[in-house]
């Protein structure tokens, strides 16, 4: 399991704590380093128990100054069973309430996961939503294939009626506004005169209104 990069710190809990607040500022230092040592350990929470390799993790000048002072820092960490790790048990069970908070929002995940796929999926789908992914690509890879062996100008199914409609709709448009057009035309006519448009006469214009239909038909 991955080791997590960093653990909660308390301030509240630091200055407040009687066997922190009677440490000396480089037990104190000690302290923290032992600490972050014990959380990035592959056991998290544990430390050798050999002062020649504590020393070092401390950050102290040498074995001998750390040994002065590592009675109060020491004191915080259990010795193991066997004798050959510490163990610091607020940082365990830090450790573990990160484990649990994962967890929660993990089964969070899932629950608000299944009530988004709750439209009849499996539960494999739940699991993973993209399971389908691959049927439905493959559906959509053969009509594609279908669709391209197909001679080049043959129109769709679905296309080609679309596209008559469309076709009439624009003709029945036309004819509408020349219609309008033309009765526009024989009304100026009438109430202007032949000087209107150049003398041309209503019958005429029927006349081209009906031509120009014949040729868009």
């Amino acid at each position: 399991m991955k080791i997590p990069p960093a653990f909660q710190f308390f301030p509240r809990d630091w200055l407040t704590s009687r066997s922190v607040s009677v440490m000396t500022p480089a037990q104190r230092g000690y302290y923290i380093n032992l600490l972050s040592h014990a959380w990035l350990a592959e056991k998290p929470g544990t430390l050798p128990n050999d002062h020649e390799i504590l020393w070092k993790l401390a950050g102290a000048i040498s074995r001998r100054e750390f040994e002065k002072e590592s009675d109060l820092v020491l004191a915080q960490f259990r010795v193991n069973k066997g004798g050959k790790t510490l163990s610091n048990s607020r940082l365990i069970q830090e450790r573990q309430a990160q484990i649990r908070r994962k967890s929660n929002f993990v089964e969070s995940g899932r629950l608000g996961a299944s009530a988004r796929w709750h439209n009849g999926l499996s539960g494999d789908a739940i699991k993973s939503p993209l399971a389908n992914y691959g049927s439905a690509f493959a559906s959509a890879s053969a009509t594609a294939k279908d669709q391209s062996q197909k001679p080049r100008g043959t129109p769709s199914r679905v296309a080609s009626p679309r596209s008559e409609r469309e076709q009439r709709r624009i003709v029945e448009a036309r004819e509408t506004r020349l219609e309008k057009e033309a009765e526009a035309r024989r009304e100026a006519y009438v109430g202007s005169g032949p000087i209107a448009y150049g003398g041309v006469r209503p019958e005429i214009l029927d006349r081209v209104r009906e031509i120009a239909k014949a040729k868009k038909l």
